[in-house]
């Protein structure tokens, strides 16, 4: 099965699912209230939590592809415009996220404690990489640019690139697609309240062991990513608290 008709038969299934899981919370929420250890609460889904009783999932209706050994840094079947929008149609459809709550799904973010300074935030964060053997690359002065392309003074934000090279290039040898995520990159911006915030992708990938798909990244690879995701919290957050 070609990777573009495997997407189209993936976002089938994923309609299927969605539509099954939106009907067990309407099922849910109907009930007017669930007792939890003997203790008699209203069923608000918010309030559900893992004592209450909940509807069993339906199994899993994804098509699964077979075990491939694909050599190392080579490109994976490019996936059509149309699969990747059936597939996040799908999606859409039965989320009740916006757009900006979904993109913050994506990121982790910390608020810098008051009293620390913006340049003090940048020199933790060059501290903490150095100190875990992680590269400092470079910087984009975005909010310089804005300033000296329009000619109005903007909110300073900075981006700082990061990386590991050793495991930038395994990471490259598994997907090179994988380079459109690199370098490692931390953002410091500041918001419309004058509070400074610590900003990156969510390299979270702990859970990516859970799939069942066959083709996933090797064990050292995976726990290699792991460490990099801890390495930028500890930066992040050691920035964040104004530490050194």
């Amino acid at each position: 099965m070609s990777l573009s008709k495997y997407m189209k038969s993936y976002s089938k299934s994923l309609i299927v699912l969605l539509a099954s899981c939106i009907a067990l919370n309407v099922m849910a929420a109907a009930d007017k209230q669930t007792v939890q250890k003997g203790v008699t609460v209203n069923n608000e889904l918010s309030v559900v939590t893992a004592q209450a009783t909940v509807p069993a999932m339906p199994p899993m209706a994804f098509p699964m592809p077979s075990k491939q050994n694909h050599p190392a840094n080579t490109m994976t079947t490019t996936v059509s415009r149309e699969a990747k929008t059936m597939m996040m149609q799908s999606m859409m459809a039965a989320s009740p996220l916006s757009v900006r709550e979904l993109v913050a799904m994506m990121v982790t973010k910390h608020k810098v404690k008051p009293g620390v300074k913006f340049d003090e935030v940048i020199e933790s964060l060059k501290l903490v990489a150095n100190k875990n053997n992680f590269k400092y690359t470079g910087v984009s002065l975005l909010s310089q640019d804005v300033t000296a392309t329009t000619g109005k003074p903007s909110p300073r934000v900075e981006i700082l690139s990061f990386c590991d090279s050793v495991v930038a290039r395994s990471v490259i040898d598994y997907a090179p697609e994988l380079i459109a995520f690199l370098p490692c990159r931390v953002s410091v911006l500041e918001d419309a309240n004058k509070d400074i915030w610590i900003v990156s992708l969510d390299w979270d990938i702990s859970w990516m062991n859970l799939s069942k798909n066959p083709n996933n990244m090797d064990e050292k690879l995976w726990k290699e990513s792991i460490r990099i995701r801890k390495v930028m919290d500890e930066m992040m957050e050691t920035a964040a608290n104004g530490d050194f």
